[in-house]
């Protein structure tokens, strides 16, 4: 008897430990407090080659940022040692939900994400400046470049200026050419124009990779022989709005091609199959979304938008249960842009 009388104090004496624990914990969570006028800015996410860009890419929106009166921007040495004291990995930390958090711990107001893309010879660059306390993109600018990695740095610098509501100059490598005639002077004596802006036609493509009714080619682009569509390989990379989502796939130019467009719901439903399963790459409180189609076509999250409307809100497929769904259409939760055209 006194035995069990012992047993039963001591696991009330653990009970309450563990409550203890739990409560001053919540309490500390309660007390973390942002500052408005601080911001972190982490290193870019490199969806193609060239990863070595990614922390230059940072410095140089540091660097903007820093020149401004209209923010404090934390240091690189500081973040390191305040996530490193909670034992914070900003490894493998790429999903939006993931660097909010982050910048919770850091104490910041808001933070800044970039990604930088490879669209054929083009890049596609986004910066986003996000609100740490309600997780929203407060302001959202996008660069294309076709020009050489060392060229970025100028897109970036715009991109960062873009946030502050700075003055933007337009670059020569992004500047689209035009000519100049005059009309005033009759067709044979006008001087015939030197370049104009043309779209550039689609290049042949080699085929690099098939999986059952699915073709992939070198040109970063998938065929689907069954339903005769042409999908990008990859989706936007980062969480987006339908708005932008929508934006991104008609600008979207894979394989030269200029008439791609946001998915109907059943152009997605068709491509779920619950026999092909990779993982993702967001984490969603802490955990991987398995994502249930052909690996040709990668999602680095498992909800993608699609062009149905009704109201504010907008539809989207979720690829790891396959359900048809809808959300706010502004809201920046974890979806993705998935562009895809006509393949005949």
């Amino acid at each position: 008897m006194k035995k069990a009388i012992k047993a039963l104090f001591v696991l009330l004496f653990i009970i309450l430990t563990i409550s203890g624990a739990l409560a001053a914990e919540k309490t500390n969570k309660s007390q973390i407090k942002t500052v408005d006028n601080y911001v972190a800015i982490f290193d870019f996410e490199v969806r193609d080659k060239d990863k070595d860009i990614s922390r230059p890419l940072a410095d140089k929106v540091i660097h903007v940022f820093s020149e401004s009166n209209k923010y404090e921007v934390i240091d690189r040495g500081n973040m390191n040692k305040i996530l490193g004291e909670q034992k914070f990995q900003m490894s493998g930390c790429v999903a939006q939900e993931c660097k909010v958090e982050a910048g919770q711990i850091l104490g910041v107001g808001k933070i800044v994400n970039g990604s930088v893309g490879l669209v054929g010879k083009t890049y596609y660059l986004t910066l986003q400046l996000i609100d740490v306390k309600t997780g929203k993109v407060e302001l959202s600018a996008e660069d294309t470049c076709k020009c050489e990695v060392d060229d970025l740095l100028d897109s970036t610098k715009r991109l960062a200026k873009k946030l502050l509501g700075e003055k933007v100059e337009e670059s020569a490598a992004t500047a689209p050419k035009s000519a100049t005639v005059d009309i005033t002077k009759p067709p044979e004596h006008r001087p015939m124009p030197t370049s104009i802006a043309i779209a550039p036609p689609a290049t042949p493509a080699k085929e690099t990779a098939r999986d059952g009714r699915f073709i992939a080619y070198d040109n970063r682009t998938v065929s689907d022989t069954r339903t005769n569509l042409m999908w990008a390989a990859k989706d936007n990379g980062s969480s987006i709005n339908w708005q932008d989502a929508k934006k991104y796939c008609e600008n979207y130019r894979g394989g030269g091609y200029t008439d791609w467009r946001m998915p109907t719901l059943d152009e997605l439903a068709e491509l779920y199959d619950k026999d092909k399963t990779y993982q993702s790459e967001c984490r969603v409180f802490f955990s991987t979304y398995a994502v249930h189609l052909t690996e040709l076509i990668r999602l680095t999250c498992s909800w993608v938008w699609a062009s149905e409307t009704r109201s504010s809100a907008a539809a989207y497929f979720e690829f790891y249960g396959g359900e048809r769904l809808w959300y706010n259409r502004s809201g920046g939760n974890v979806s993705r842009a998935l562009p895809v055209r006509s393949g005949k």
